[in-house]
């Protein structure tokens, strides 16, 4: 079976496809189909299963073809691995004993009825680069093509699904804010990824709440149509966690 964060991945995009859901993990998504052939990526997508075989490449597979999930990010690396994952484990640990320490108080108070406290912490994650980006990028779907150049099952239609964590870099052009990261409009990226349209078809990506799905065919027309001069600045991300107290 696929892993609990590739399962919920999968599963929203089918809830996103369908166009409801009921799960608490549901969020939605502005989907952006650069693809003549929607239906089949769709159709794709909808009768993908996890892979019975779970520490096997791919994650999920379907009838004519596989999707193999993995995530990226533009933090720094460390030794230990992304900065900005360290970080969040760090503020969420803090937030958690917070929480107890709060939670233990309001227990132990006495009782005020409707009443309500509301105790809210932030943190603010910079250090977002489109450097790191396009390393963690390169260096992730390599790893993933030397697994589909040992895999014998059925690849006529493959599709990678790129899942992007963390704060989202800003696209500038001519000095004027445009919009926040697309992979559709990162030039240097889809030159590289086109060099695979005969290992791959489709690409999926997904950014906070937008997803796009591209076919590897179909880049030379994206290109065609990108304006020059697009750059990807530092993005940051900003956290909240907000605690309420309510007595009735």
């Amino acid at each position: 079976m696929a892993r609990l964060s590739e399962q919920t991945c999968l599963e929203n995009l089918k809830a996103n496809i369908c166009g409801y859901s009921f799960s608490p993990t549901f969020h939605k998504l502005t989907p952006a189909y650069i693809c003549r052939d929607c239906n089949v990526i769709s159709n794709a997508i909808l009768n993908a299963s996890p892979n019975p075989e779970e520490s096997l490449f791919p994650d999920f597979l379907f009838d004519g073809g596989f999707i193999e999930h993995f995530t990226v990010s533009a933090s720094k690396k460390t030794r230990k691995g992304e900065k900005f994952r360290q970080e969040e484990e760090e503020t969420n640990k803090i937030w958690d004993e917070s929480f107890q320490e709060e939670k233990l108080q309001f227990e132990q108070s006495d009782f005020s009825p409707n009443t309500m406290n509301l105790s809210v912490n932030g943190k603010d994650f910079s250090g977002f680069t489109y450097e790191d980006y396009s390393g963690s990028f390169r260096k992730n779907w390599e790893k993933h093509i030397k697994s589909l150049s040992q895999y014998e099952g059925d690849k006529t239609t493959g599709i990678f699904l790129v899942d992007y964590q963390g704060g989202l870099l800003i696209e500038m052009q001519n000095d004027e804010f445009i919009g926040f990261y697309k992979l559709s409009r990162d030039r240097q990226l889809l030159q590289y990824l086109y060099d695979y349209k005969d290992l791959l078809k489709y690409v999926i990506f997904i950014a906070s709440q937008y997803c796009e799905f591209i076919s590897l065919e179909e880049i030379p027309d994206l290109l065609n149509n990108l304006p020059e001069k697009i750059v990807f600045e530092e993005g940051n991300m900003k956290k909240r966690h907000i605690l309420t107290s309510l007595d009735f």
